[in-house]
């Protein structure tokens, strides 16, 4: 799927990339600046919120722990194309004194609260397009209809996992029905459905301290950072900074709905159709390259940082 989508990507903008190439590499050190500056904002926050959680179970961990953490999931996000990112995050708060359990929990409770926020600010962000912009988002009704039908189940799945033990418990028995002959399957099962009991006990504690709102809030604020970048990149060049938050909110929850790993090229397809029909295949090609520069290759720079750091402090 991923090989498809990047011959796809290649194939449509074959006649751009040198041009496009030349332009990244002529941006200004301004918009490069602002670019970089968005980029670490969004990590200031996303430390924040893993402070603000972690709190609860070490006092001691503080935003710059938090920062670091989120780095370094970073890393291994890239490192395993998107699988092992949880795994980092709960290995390095555990190395803070956070039990497994607990730390598995707070990730897990983390990770839903943002897919929740990427889906309810796609889905302002189509209905403030049909309204405002119409014309730019003709002739993808369907797509964008079944995208955000997608997301709203995978959201609407992940809450009731998170707060329902009725609705998981169910999902279990049944899963374990359909698997009843395969021993491997039905290990692996009662693996996750021990992951899905630490989860809700986790949600309940965020329910009881009441930091629900406060994270969603702070999800939305981290991703408005990342939302602006495009609209920084075609700054003067018909892409205003509300309508690049607008687009590219849907791009993300359309992205999401699309199987592929870390959303490696379902991402750069989104794009491509819908600010299309803004800016030019050449600019298109600035706009993904300098959105996965802040978003995927400087995080993974950083984190890689902080990777050799904790291995070197380690065998000290």
């Amino acid at each position: 799927m991923l090989l498809a989508l990047v011959i796809f990507i290649i194939y449509y903008l074959r006649d751009s990339w040198k041009e496009a190439l030349t332009e990244v590499f002529r941006t200004s050190y301004i918009t490069l600046g602002v670019i970089i500056c968005l980029a670490f904002g969004y990590y200031v926050i996303e430390g924040g919120i893993i402070s603000m959680m972690a709190k609860k179970y070490e006092s001691e961990f503080g935003l710059l722990d938090g920062i670091r953490c989120g780095y370094y999931s970073s890393f291994y996000r890239v490192v395993t194309f998107g699988s092992g990112s949880g795994i980092a995050e709960i290995a390095y708060l555990n190395k803070y004194g956070i039990q497994g359990a607990k730390a598995t929990g707070m990730t897990l409770i983390k990770y839903i609260l943002h897919k929740i926020t990427i889906v309810l600010y796609g889905l302002i962000g189509y209905g403030i397009a049909c309204f405002t912009i119409r014309d730019l988002v003709r002739g993808y009704g369907w797509l964008l209809f079944i995208g955000s039908f997608i997301g709203v189940g995978i959201a609407l799945i992940l809450i009731l996992v998170t707060i329902s033990p009725w609705f998981s418990n169910n999902g279990f028995r049944l899963v374990r029905k359909i698997i009843a002959n395969k021993k491997v399957w039905l290990e692996k099962c009662d693996a996750l459905e021990l992951q899905v009991n630490i989860l809700q006990e986790e949600a309940k504690a965020l329910l009881k301290e009441k930091k629900l709102l406060t994270i969603i809030f702070l999800n939305f604020l981290k991703l408005s950072l990342w939302y602006l970048i495009p609209g920084v990149v075609c700054r003067g060049e018909g892409l205003t900074l509300g309508l690049s938050i607008i687009l590219t909110s849907i791009s993300l929850m359309l992205a999401g709905s699309i199987p592929a790993p870390a959303g490696y090229g379902s991402l750069e397809i989104v794009f491509i159709l819908l600010f299309g029909k803004i800016i030019s295949k050449t600019k298109i090609i600035s706009v993904i390259l300098l959105y996965r520069f802040a978003t995927t290759i400087l995080p993974f720079l950083v984190g890689g940082l902080v990777t050799f750091r904790k291995i070197h402090a380690a065998e000290g």
